[in-house]
């Protein structure tokens, strides 16, 4: 099975430019980047195995890949099946920030989007991150 590649408009909502992104797979083999105009980064160069992914949006954390649940597995080059995961920012378990968790709050009550993220592991090294804000 080939890696999902969904359009925004399957996402809904409007891309987030500007989600700065680290993947981190040992402590040695270290990613970033930075999601452009149409809400989407591609980071080339990772490795087969887990990767933990920190996405910072507005001084706000979200992390992905420290529980079971969430892991984030980059496929080698054999044509393993990758499945994009969509993660809610801010909601997921792994944020502890009070503040934060504020901030989500008020953003809510002023009837602002939720930030939808899909990462999509591709089997060439690549991670594609697309990012849209859903009402």
């Amino acid at each position: 099975m080939m890696a999902l590649s969904l359009p925004l408009s399957l996402l809904g909502g409007d891309p987030i430019p500007g989600i700065k992104i680290t993947v981190n797979q040992s402590p040695n083999m270290v990613v970033r980047g930075q999601t452009d105009a149409a809400g989407t980064a591609i980071l080339s160069g990772l490795q087969a195995g887990p990767c933990l992914i920190t996405l910072n949006h507005k001084g706000r954390i979200t992390v992905i890949g420290r529980s079971a649940e969430d892991t984030i597995l980059m496929p080698g080059n054999d044509g393993s099946p990758t499945e994009p995961t969509r993660v809610v920012l801010y909601e997921a378990p792994e944020v502890k920030d009070d503040e934060a968790e504020k901030a989500v709050k008020e953003e809510k009550a002023k009837g602002e989007c939720r930030e939808i993220v899909v990462v999509t592991p591709m089997t060439d090294g690549r991670l594609k991150i697309q990012a849209t804000c859903e009402d």
